[in-house]
């Protein structure tokens, strides 16, 4: 049975679980904060003693790999490969957006349904992913203006939404079915897809990867 810790630090929300293979052992989150450098070393300490384990007992760390935060995603991202680096463990990134579509199925699910992750970017834009009820990917990760995407293909089908966008997409009077679900942006989030990609070895390079900003910094 593998121990694997999860960090999330891609939005505003610090949050740090610990699992025994799909099953959560602790969890310890904040939600809405700008502390994630300050939270996250002490967050990961505390479901460590939590769960009464040590460091030397994990099999492997799964972090958010973004778009998100251009700060947040490097803390998260940092932190993961220093604790991979110090321990000799497996390094295992998950795209944020793709967690939480998972997630949002996963709490409501509609074999009809179009599931919505999102996040509000800056300038009229979006980050988002789009996924059906089997959570195969329609459409990846990636940066849009909402007046530029085709939403014709959706219409009549009930969408569900996560995130911090829906107000802006009804402002645009898209004429959707949409269906707001309320879920956080959370470690929790990434357990299942951590999980199967550290039974099938689908590591990444600890030394090399780098987080999925989607846009350049400025």
């Amino acid at each position: 049975m593998a121990i694997i810790l999860y960090l999330d630090t891609s939005t505003r929300n610090c949050s740090v679980a610990l699992c025994q293979d799909e099953s959560l052992l602790a969890i310890k989150e904040e939600f809405n904060t700008q502390s994630h450098a300050k939270l996250l070393h002490p967050f990961i300490r505390q479901v460590m003693r939590d769960a009464r384990k040590e460091m030397g007992d994990l099999d492997a760390i799964v972090v958010a790999g973004g778009p998100g935060s251009y700060t947040g995603l490097r803390i998260g991202m940092s932190c993961a490969k220093g604790i991979c680096y110090a321990l000799d463990l497996p390094f295992i990134v998950v795209d944020t957006l793709e967690a939480l579509a998972n997630e949002m199925i996963e709490m409501n699910p509609d074999e009809d349904g179009i599931y919505i992750a999102s996040l509000d970017s800056r300038k009229g834009e979006i980050y988002y992913c789009i996924v059906n009820s089997q959570g195969i990917i329609l459409e990846a990760s990636r940066p849009a203006v909402v007046s530029e995407i085709d939403w014709t293909k959706y219409k009549g089908r009930s969408i569900y939404i996560a995130g911090n966008t829906k107000e802006k997409l009804e402002n645009f009077k898209l004429n959707l079915n949409i269906k707001d679900i309320i879920v956080q942006y959370s470690a929790k989030n990434y357990i299942k897809k951590g999980f199967n990609k550290f039974t099938l070895k689908e590591l990444d390079d600890v030394v090399n990867m780098e987080p999925n900003y989607l846009k350049p910094f400025r």
